[in-house]
């Protein structure tokens, strides 16, 4: 992604299998998340599903917010409203940024500089995120480094900020034990941060000459 990567006129923040978030240039505090199809825009014929699922991940965001009020903002980025636009049903989001305003990259984007992934408040962050998900009861399982923003604090401190919840939303297991049973919940969730470690140490290993 560069300055220069546009989509229908919107300058890129971050692109993903199926989604596209673009700036807003009359609210620079905020974004635009498009579901898309190779990187165009979706068919309107799927829009009114589109619609839904957007206000599904709306309405958990919201119900999160109420239930673990300003404590949530550390860990999940906030979103504000589902909006029609010319290219179909869009999320509206507040952008994720350090504390002098500057954007703030995702885990993935932080790949070709190995050493950023090594301070210690980023393995602070982590675990902080990890102990905020379990402790809450959330059971957001797709901890993928291209959906968590490194955020930097006043003072050096990282916080992680989950960008996408749709995995809090639906599960992959024909019977969800793991969203019904905590103590699975747990053990599913301590499964996916030690293998977003894993990842982390895979890509810091093979920056070493």
């Amino acid at each position: 992604m560069t300055d220069n990567d546009l989509w229908n006129g919107w300058q890129v923040i971050g692109r993903g299998a199926n989604r596209v978030c673009v700036e807003l240039d009359d609210a620079p505090d905020q974004c635009l998340k498009f579901v898309v199809v190779d990187g165009q825009p979706a068919p309107a014929a799927r829009w009114p599903k589109i619609a839904g699922a957007l206000a599904a991940e709306l309405a958990l965001y919201q119900a999160l917010r109420r239930r673990h009020g300003p404590d949530l903002d550390a860990h999940f980025a906030a979103c504000l409203a589902v909006e029609p636009t010319r290219y179909g049903p869009a999320l509206r989001c507040r952008r994720v940024q350090h504390a002098d305003g500057r954007p703030a990259r995702s885990l993935y984007q932080q790949f070709d500089d190995p050493r950023s992934l090594s301070r210690p408040a980023l393995g602070e962050a982590i675990d902080r995120l990890e102990a905020f998900l379990r402790g809450q009861g959330i059971p957001l399982f797709d901890v993928n480094p291209a959906n968590l923003l490194a955020v930097e604090r006043p003072g050096g401190a990282i916080d992680l900020v989950v960008v996408d919840l749709k995995s809090a939303l639906k599960s992959k297991e024909w019977v969800p034990l793991s969203r019904w049973l905590p103590f699975m919940r747990d053990r599913k969730l301590a499964r996916r941060f030690a293998r977003l470690r894993r990842r982390l140490d895979d890509v810091r290993a093979a920056a070493v000459p």
